[in-house]
């Protein structure tokens, strides 16, 4: 019988190459077909080595990273503004975190919320990173911050997670509403899980 040739490789993540349906066991047992003598039977096996080399890249999920903590916050928040509002740029892992804000454009609410997200800043091509945060905005009463969690997978097209409809709007502009405080609006970002991605040259 003449198999076929298939081309694979091993691997450090393929250890173990083969066929689930080499042959069937009714052609294999039938002694006119020759594959067992007398109780024995004889495989072989032909092997062609070559080595090349290949990028490897590696996905981690990483939960709860250290300093994974961190309050900005976005001075100068102007409520009558119609462009973005960003916050100074900081550090969780191996990336670099801005928030961006503004006030709500589309949708049946427009206009009546605060949309806030998370962006990833520098993100290479062709890399996907997976993130779940939670966003705060912070009053000056603790007891009446605003939470909600996002998540998203990101990327060097798309870097923005968040919600469109974060928290009203109108209370914003409340003069003793307790979250603009001398023209500061604060947030504190948590990053719950985040991906890591190693990359490597493998020989194969």
């Amino acid at each position: 019988m003449t198999m076929k040739s298939h081309s694979r490789a091993f691997s450090r993540a393929t250890t173990k190459l083969g066929l689930p349906k080499f042959l069937s066991l009714e052609t294999f047992n039938d002694p006119k077909n020759g594959y067992c003598m007398d109780d024995h039977c004889i495989f072989g096996a032909e092997v062609m080595v070559s080595k090349s080399k290949r990028k490897m890249e590696t996905l981690t999920i990483v939960k709860n990273p250290p300093q994974n903590t961190i309050t900005c916050k976005i001075p100068q928040f102007s409520t009558s503004s119609k462009h973005p509002q960003y916050s100074k740029a900081f550090k969780v892992g191996e990336w670099e975190w801005k928030l961006k804000v503004f006030r709500q454009r589309n949708g049946a609410q427009q206009g009546k919320s605060l949309s806030v997200y998370l962006q990833a800043q520098g993100l290479r091509p062709r890399i996907k990173m997976y993130v779940k945060a939670k966003l705060r905005v912070l009053n000056k009463n603790p007891t009446k911050n605003k939470e909600k969690e996002v998540n998203g997978w990101l990327s060097d097209i798309y870097w923005n997670c968040g919600d469109r409809e974060f928290m009203r709007w109108e209370d914003l502009e409340k003069s003793n509403g307790g979250f603009v405080n001398k023209k500061e609006l604060a947030f504190e970002v948590e990053i719950l899980v985040i991906s890591n991605v190693e990359r490597s040259d493998e020989w194969v």
